[in-house]
């Protein structure tokens, strides 16, 4: 009684994994077949000046300076599925308006999980190269600036390499609270976003954390 029950058990699980998998990999939609693929319209765009600055925010020039130097020195390669070109393209055009994912699904006839895919790759390759450039002159930071040599700010800015900023985002408060978030400019506001300046020094009446070589 026992063995049968476990075959009975053991038939439905098998039946309910089947199902599953027929579910998956079964009913997919058949692939599309756009007479106007993404493809074209990108190489439509790159042939037009205005047409590339306006969908891609650069001109054609620099467009394809950027494709080389990321298929060249940071890893962005094209697929089975579709190019380099116009996986950066697609990546600059969704940053550009911006555009949702579902746009760019429309736009470029592809899937949601192929846009998605394009655009990280991509992605992933900008921030390899924003990693070479966002970066101080000096990682040592050897020198200093000749404001801080200043007599005026040397002893208390002494060792000083940059300085952490907050960013005052309107808000709105309760009544009990307005007077706290009261900033100079007569708005309520919380700051809430942190900048990093490097140099110069800046005077303002905001509330300023100094970054020196101790404390990273």
């Amino acid at each position: 009684m026992l063995l049968e029950d476990d075959d009975e058990a053991a038939f439905i699980y098998g039946t309910y994994d089947y199902a599953i998998h027929l579910e998956k990999y079964c009913n997919r939609a058949e692939y599309r077949q756009p007479q106007y693929t993404g493809e074209e319209w990108v190489e439509n765009k790159l042939a037009n000046q205005t047409a590339c600055y306006n969908m891609f925010r650069m001109s054609p020039q620099m467009f394809y300076s950027l494709h080389s130097l990321l298929s060249t020195n940071y890893g962005l390669t094209s697929s089975t599925k579709s190019t380099s070109v116009e996986a950066l393209a697609m990546f600059l055009w969704i940053l550009g308006a911006p555009q949702s994912v579902r746009q760019a699904e429309d736009r470029f006839e592809r899937s949601l999980g192929t846009v998605h895919n394009l655009f990280y790759k991509v992605l992933s390759s900008v921030l390899d190269l924003s990693a070479d450039i966002i970066k101080p002159r000096d990682p040592d930071f050897t020198t200093m600036h000749p404001r801080v040599q200043n007599a005026r700010f040397y002893p208390e800015f002494k060792g000083c390499i940059g300085a952490i900023d907050g960013t005052h985002i309107p808000v709105v408060m309760p009544s009990d609270k307005f007077m706290q978030h009261m900033c100079r400019k007569g708005k309520t506001t919380q700051i809430n976003l942190v900048q990093t300046y490097t140099y110069p020094i800046c005077r303002h009446t905001d509330e300023v954390t100094i970054i020196t070589k101790k404390r990273i």
